[in-house]
């Protein structure tokens, strides 16, 4: 447990930098995202395009929607392009999708595969939802191979459907003469912009409430329209300059937060981030006697190998959370295995 955990009585991190749809926070903008997805989902066809800065809350977006989805209608496949090998999204579809292909396989038998997949769900009465994240590292030649992928809808009811995540530049690619065709498929598009100041002080308090703050610190209006400018409103970037305000409030031991506290955080980010520690090989020779030049590298350092260790926490927690769902699917699995032995 953290030291700003231990002293506001807090139950876990609350700005934790995993994506987390525990902490879904539905801002104007993630509500009209959300509204725009369910509206594409209701059609069930063509392109779903979702964009927004690094940060903006897209992967937190997708878990809340995947917790909508019916598993026992959709099948939800998600591809990390930015995972995927140059030239291997095919291969990668139709891995995804179980299909039956040799090693190595040429395009007409990929796309031969997964549209022999496609048309299995389509008699089982089942949809599939390809969810592309980091979609704005996609080729122009990838992005009307999924326009082709598409076409494979057989009969008049559609069964697959893509949803592309990406960075505003996937808007730029999708812009292009080439792309025409894949444009004119798109039924739904949102870019998630940075939460309002009166939203970032409703953020901060939904995610604090969440494990268990009763108030203290407490956090002016002045203090979370200062977040809300040096932020840009971009959940991330909240979630990081909280993480730290939160401790140092902790050792004053706050009542509440102010600017200058706040200012002082984003002060130490800045430096940190202008001044990166230089590779050994390159780095200029410290004069012992210069004492100052030294405590500022160690000061330096020792904030990297901090933020390395909460990265550590955060893999273990979401490793952690993965096993608990497996665990209890299996024993959903086996439950009702034996409903079914005691009927037979």
């Amino acid at each position: 447990m953290t030291i700003d955990q231990q002293h506001f009585g807090l139950t876990s991190r609350p700005f934790h930098l995993t994506p987390d749809p525990d902490f879904w926070f539905e801002s104007a903008t993630h509500r009209r995202a959300m509204a725009y997805l369910s509206y594409g989902l209701i059609l069930g066809e063509g392109f779903i395009v979702i964009t927004g800065e690094i940060g903006a809350g897209k992967t937190t977006l997708l878990g809340a929607l995947l917790r909508t989805l019916d598993p026992m209608r959709v099948d939800a496949v998600v591809l990390d392009v930015g995972a995927i090998a140059g030239g291997q999204l095919l291969s990668a579809i139709a891995v995804a999708l179980g299909a039956k292909t040799g090693v190595p396989s040429d395009a007409p038998t990929l796309n031969a595969a997964i549209k022999a997949e496609i048309e299995d769900r389509a008699r089982m009465g089942r949809r599939i939802l390809f969810i592309i994240d980091e979609a704005q590292a996609l080729s122009g030649d990838d992005l009307e191979r999924l326009r082709l992928v598409s076409n494979a809808n057989p009969g008049h009811d559609p069964v697959i459907q893509f949803l592309l995540l990406g960075q505003p530049e996937l808007g730029d690619h999708l812009a292009r003469p080439a792309l025409e065709q894949l444009r004119q498929r798109v039924i739904a598009t949102h870019h998630l912009t940075g939460m309002a100041p009166e939203e970032v002080r409703a953020y901060i308090e939904h995610r604090m409430r969440h494990v268990g703050w009763q108030g203290r610190p407490a956090i002016p209006d002045e203090t979370a329209h200062r977040i809300a400018h040096l932020t840009g409103g971009i959940p991330r970037q909240i979630n990081q300059l909280m993480t730290r305000v939160l401790l140092l409030a902790a050792l004053a031991d706050a009542r509440e937060i102010d600017i200058d506290m706040v200012d002082e955080v984003a002060a130490e980010q800045a430096a940190e981030a202008a001044a990166p520690l230089s590779p050994p090989q390159a780095a200029a020779p410290t004069d012992p006697s210069n004492e100052t030049d030294l405590l500022a590298q160690i000061s330096v350092l020792s904030a990297k190998v901090a933020d390395l260790e909460a990265r550590l926490v955060e893999q273990e927690t979401a490793l952690r959370h993965i096993l608990a769902l497996l665990g209890d699917w299996i024993d959903g699995a086996e439950a009702q295995a034996q409903r079914f032995m005691a009927r037979s």
